[in-house]
């Protein structure tokens, strides 16, 4: 079985999940100003949401091993508390991908990937996302 001190694990990852949504922050209303500055935001959004899904992983299922351990239900509570920290700075990230002009993206997905498959694919998130909300 492997034993991973989540305290330590916890502290690392959160001043790197700090730092990296502070880097995702910085981008507010610049992420859309060209293909690389809006290829530059998405890679540090999802580096950030990487790193917090795998902490939070960890600290629910070690809740879920034993719910009366009120050590492993705190770790649970900080990362809800890290999640709403890291969701209010990066809010702004989806909004603004929808905000920019189809043929803007075309030209920024074309610049950065040359290719009409990673195109399309993208298209359909994009409106899978739009559909939803």
């Amino acid at each position: 079985m492997i034993v991973i001190n989540l305290d330590v694990m916890m502290a690392k990852r959160k001043k790197g999940l700090t730092e990296l949504a502070g880097e995702v922050e910085k981008r507010k209303a610049t992420m859309t100003d060209s293909a690389s500055a809006l290829l530059e935001t998405l890679n540090l959004y999802t580096e950030c949401e990487q790193i917090f899904t795998l902490v939070a992983n960890y600290a629910q299922r070690a809740s879920d091993v034993d719910t009366k351990n009120t050590e492993n239900q705190a770790n649970v509570q900080k990362m809800m508390g890290i999640m709403v920290g890291i969701n209010s700075r990066t809010a702004f990230v989806e909004p603004e991908i929808l905000e920019i002009p189809e043929e803007k993206l075309e030209k920024y997905i074309m610049k950065l990937f040359d290719s009409d498959y990673v195109y399309a694919k993208i298209k359909k998130q994009i409106k899978q996302i739009k559909n939803s909300k």
